[in-house]
């Protein structure tokens, strides 16, 4: 990883935004969240059984986790701002298409 690579990308284009993992580190926090915030899920049945009021901790538990992840994604992102004109995103996608064939000889 590069130092003045951040993990995320943050794209803002017209009508959505986007965070997409751009590093290996990127990739592992988005693995651990998915972990974190699916584990209450996949346990509900065995943990259920035993405790009742777990469902309440795991419908609190799995949108804090994806609210944190967002605050964290958001503050190590670079952020790709495409929501001005149309050129802008036609010299994204130049770029893009750039960076892949880049990617692709490495």
């Amino acid at each position: 990883m590069t130092p003045n690579r951040k993990p995320f990308l943050y794209y803002k284009l017209p009508g959505s935004r986007r965070i997409v993992p751009q590093t290996s580190l990127g990739w592992v926090i988005f693995g651990v969240m998915m972990i974190v915030a699916l584990a209450p899920v996949v346990a509900q049945p065995w943990i259920g059984s035993r405790f009742p009021n777990f469902l309440i901790v795991q419908m609190i538990m799995v949108p804090v986790v994806l609210i944190a992840f967002t605050i964290i994604a958001l503050r190590n992102a670079d952020v790709v701002d495409l929501r001005s004109d149309a050129t802008d995103l036609a010299d994204f996608r130049q770029w893009q298409a750039e960076r892949r064939k880049s990617s692709k000889r490495k």
